[in-house]
Formats: structure tokens, C-alpha cells, sequence
């Protein structure tokens, strides 16, 4: 029943409503704070900015949430692989929409580097193939070669040398090298890259990495189940210079006995590169030539993984030296663990206080997160039930991935059609069957009102179900999707009671979940 409290705060909304516009109008202030809603983000993008972070452009992952940061305000650079000087006078400080990363670029107006400047395309590169002004390499190719066709000169007696990959912009990404490309011009007895390996044992990706240059460290992409994979094409994307060579990185990627894995590495440092790595060949007596690598193998045998490859890589060699003593790379598996058998959820949706009687499936969408420093878990559409009581219960054992979800320590975050996203924390999981009751505290229940399905109540809301409460009680038409979220008691009828759950907790100007 609605109490006359109840009703008094809705016809005082309702009088602001009608005395404000006959029709709501969203503002760009409304705008603006909807994008402003927190988000959620994988931890180990923690302190990177934009879209590589998997944040909003001027927003940083700071820990598990993107927050708007001053250091994120930079504009997204030209090119995906910029690194110049600081004390460059035309180079600005931008962020790579790839790596999330600040560094220093020459802006769009300049887009060339050469002999220490920023230099327009037009005239900046001599003959060599023809092309002249053509910007027939990708933004994402070696600086020396933006602007520029493949053939053309790049200086000092190099040419722009087209990989074989694309930029974003679907343009080739170019080097710039003495070499005929692919990685020299002599012929190699050597495996590729990428190189795929065939998996036979259930489990984790482990990697353990040496550098035995002074250079930038590369980075490595993996990706599942692919016979091509790059640094825009990737399951994990992993970027050497935050490793160690005593260290094992657990790369997160779940593989099983029959899967593939696709491999590839590259050294995104230098100004002339990109260089994708020369490919690789197996350690001899545990040396790469005469580097010596059983430290590397001793460590990630006693991290407990199963060894399914030792590569010594050579760098991208302009005139094919084909040593391969300039990286080691040993990938493991991970003895897989027991898988959780099953997890159930139950939780309570307020407003809802027994079975669901809308009959309209997509009410029932329920959208789960696990998530902690080593791993983030999705749970799209996993079974959902609602008992006459209104306990809503959800059962799983895998996220959206395929992954099992192994045992530990999470925060829960459960968001329900509009229902805001709520938070739990330092939620237990374990081997066996998990139970996770948060049904019985009215504290735990997912606050209603959130009708679009941002995750904020706020006068959209409001003014949403207004929109189709006309009558005393209206029927929801099932292929109208807002007009299926205005219906917040889930009945199949707009009415007062919908209203009312939304005004109640539009207690502030916005409220936002978790």
C-alpha cells in the first residue's frame, strides 16, 4: 500500500514535473552526469587512462573503478605506438587509445618525425617509390613512415616497409628498415611469429620472460583458439617492462587439452619500429646461443606449471642475423584447480515481494561481477528464478568466457533490470558448492527506480515512467524495451506503484549505484 507520505511526495513531484516542461527534456547537464557514472575496471589496468584502461576518455582505473583524473586529460594520440622526445618542441603529450599509457606524439598537423622534428607529410620524404604526399602507411607505423607509402624513403638509406597487420585505421603499419620486411632478408630455419601451440593440458597460461637487450622491453599478445593474433588482436595483451625475470606472470587465459595458442611479440620502443620479432627457435643445452636460460626454466618449473614451450626469440633483424639470443620466452600451463562445482545467489529486488508476473523474460536479466586484484568474472545470462516470496536465485559455475571461476575472495556486484547495481563485499568462494544468501537483510535489497538502466536515478526516471502511467493502470507492451523498464515491480502494468518506487529513492539530485 502507498502511504500518504508516499503520495504527497509524488504529487509534489509531479507538480515540479508539469511546472518545469509538459514533455521532459533530458539537459546536457542530465548528459553529462550519466557518463559520469562510476564504472567498473579490470585492476591491472590500475593508473591507465581512457579506452585502454576500459575506462571513459579523461577517466583513470584506479583499482577497480574509473575515476575522472587530471593526468587522463590528454587527447587520444595521432598514432597507437608514439614514444619521442619530451624536449621535442612540436610534440604533445597524448594518451595511446591501445595501452591506455601517456607519452609524446607529433600532432596530427605534423605527423612525421624526422632528423629530431616534427614535419609535415607534403615534400618530407624523397622519391623511393613513388606515392609522394599518400598517407598509404596506417597512424599506427614507425613515425618515420606516417604520411608515407610503402617503397617510400624514410631516411638514411631506408625505406617504409609494409608488415603484414593493419593499424586501426585499416592501413598497413609500416617499419622503417633496410630490410626487404618479415623480418630480414635471409631465410631462417626458425618457427614463426605468431606462432600457435597446440594445448594439451587443462589450465592457466603462465609466462616467464628474460630480455638480454638494453632496448625497450616488447610487448606479447596471446589469444585463444586463433592462428593469427597482434598487438590489436588478443585475448591478454602483456607488456614486458613490468616483469621480471624471477617473476611468473599469470596471464589469466584459461586453456584446455585440444585448445590452440597464438602468440606473437614486438618491440613497440623505437622510433624507426614497429618490429615484430624475428620468430624463434628452441634453447640448446638451456642456452639461447650463449645465454644462458635455466634460471628462467627452474622458475617456472617451480611455479608448479607443466612447460609446453622454451623459445628463444630474435629481434626484428634488419639484415637477418637470425641469432636468437635477444629474448627467452618459456609459456606453462598451470596445473588446472578444482573447478567450483556450482554457485547459487539469492538476493532480494525491492519492490518485489513475490513471483514475477509479468511473464516478459528479459525482466528477469540479471548481470553478476566477480571481481578481485588477479581476476574479473562476467555472468551474463545465467538462469534466474523468483520464488512466490520474491527471492530471486541465480545458479552458475563459469563466466560468459567459459572460464571456471576459481576459489577466493570476491566483491559481488548484481544489477537487475531497473534495479540499481548494488556491491558486496570480501565474498567468499569456494570449491564446492557455493551458497550466497543475501535475502534476508531488507539492507541487502537492489534499490529500485532505475528505469533507463544506467545505474542512477534521477529525473529521467521519473519522467520515463510518467511517460506511459496515462491511466490508472496500464499494460506493458513486451516490445517496447522502456516502456518493459518503467514497469519496476515487474507486474505487466504501469502504475502508481511504479512511480512511487522511484520517487522514493530519488532522495538526491542523482543517486547512483555501486
Amino acid at each position: 500500500m502507498i502511504t500518504k507520505k508516499e503520495i504527497i511526495k509524488i504529487l509534489f513531484t509531479l507538480l515540479l514535473l508539469i511546472g518545469a516542461t509538459s514533455g521532459i527534456v533530458l539537459t546536457q547537464q542530465s548528459q553529462d552526469i550519466r557518463e559520469k557514472a562510476e564504472m567498473i575496471c579490470d585492476s591491472g589496468n590500475r593508473g591507465l587512462c581512457g579506452i585502454g584502461a576500459g575506462c571513459p576518455k579523461g577517466y583513470m582505473c584506479n583499482q577497480e573503478r574509473c575515476i575522472k583524473h587530471s593526468a587522463c586529460d590528454y587527447p587520444y594520440c595521432p598514432a597507437t605506438d608514439c614514444n619521442l622526445p619530451k624536449s621535442l618542441p612540436e610534440a604533445i603529450y597524448c594518451i595511446m587509445s591501445t595501452s591506455g599509457r601517456l607519452t609524446t606524439c607529433c600532432p596530427t598537423d605534423k605527423p612525421l618525425y624526422q632528423d629530431g622534428k616534427c614535419i609535415q607529410a607534403q615534400g618530407s620524404g624523397g622519391g623511393g617509390g613513388g606515392g609522394g604526399t599518400q598517407a598509404g602507411c596506417s597512424s599506427a607505423s614507425a613515425a618515420k613512415c606516417q604520411g608515407k607509402n610503402p617503397g617510400d624513403s624514410c631516411g638514411s638509406g631506408k625505406k617504409c616497409i609494409a608488415l603484414n597487420q593493419s593499424g586501426s585505421d585499416g592501413k598497413p603499419k609500416c617499419t622503417c628498415t633496410t630490410s626487404s620486411g618479415g623480418g630480414g632478408e635471409n631465410s631462417c630455419d626458425k618457427n614463426p611469429n605468431p606462432t600457435v601451440l597446440d594445448i594439451k593440458n587443462d589450465g592457466e597460461v603462465l609466462l616467464s620472460f628474460a630480455s638480454f637487450l638494453e632496448s625497450t622491453p616488447p610487448k606479447i599478445a596471446l589469444k585463444k583458439n586463433s592462428q593469427t593474433c597482434s598487438l590489436t588482436e588478443y585475448d591478454k595483451l602483456i607488456d614486458t617492462k613490468d616483469t621480471k625475470t624471477d617473476q611468473v606472470i599469470v596471464t589469466g587465459v584459461q586453456v584446455k587439452n585440444g585448445d590452440k595458442l597464438c602468440i606473437y611479440g614486438e618491440d613497440v620502443g623505437s622510433d624507426s619500429g614497429p618490429y615484430p620479432f624475428e620468430g624463434w627457435i628452441k634453447p640448446e643445452n638451456n642456452k639461447c646461443k650463449e645465454k644462458d636460460v635455466s634460471s628462467l626454466i627452474k622458475t617456472t618449473q617451480s611455479s608448479g606449471g607443466i612447460i609446453i614451450s622454451q623459445q628463444c626469440w630474435g629481434d626484428y633483424a634488419k639484415k637477418a642475423e637470425c641469432d636468437f639470443n635477444d629474448y627467452a620466452l618459456i609459456i606453462a600451463v598451470s596445473p588446472k584447480s578444482s573447478p567450483t562445482e556450482n554457485i547459487k545467489i539469492l538476493f532480494r529486488q525491492q519492490g518485489i515481494t513475490t513471483k514475477i508476473k509479468s511473464n516478459i523474460p528479459s525482466q528477469l536479466d540479471t548481470y553478476i561481477t566477480l571481481t578481485n586484484e588477479e581476476k574479473t568474472h562476467k555472468i551474463g545470462q545465467a538462469p534466474v528464478s523468483v520464488d512466490e516470496n520474491g527471492i530471486w536465485t541465480i545458479n552458475f559455475s563459469t563466466d560468459e568466457q567459459g572460464n571456471n571461476i576459481p576459489a577466493g575472495t570476491y566483491n559481488l556486484y548484481i544489477k537487475g533490470v531497473s534495479h540499481l547495481r548494488k556491491k558486496f563485499a570480501n565474498v567468499q568462494i569456494s570449491n564446492n558448492n557455493t551458497i550466497i544468501d543475501k535475502s534476508t537483510d531488507i539492507k541487502d535489497e537492489l534499490k529500485a527506480g532505475d528505469a533507463n538502466n544506467d545505474n542512477i536515478i534521477s529525473i529521467e526516471d521519473i519522467s520515463l515512467v510518467l511517460k506511459y502511467y496515462t491511466d490508472f493502470k496500464i499494460k506493458v507492451n513486451a516490445s517496447d524495451k522502456n516502456m518493459i523498464g518503467a514497469d519496476i515491480t515487474k507486474d505487466g502494468y504501469i502504475t502508481i506503484d511504479d512511480l512511487a518506487l522511484v520517487a522514493l529513492n530519488w532522495s538526491s539530485f542523482i543517486i547512483k549505484g555501486d
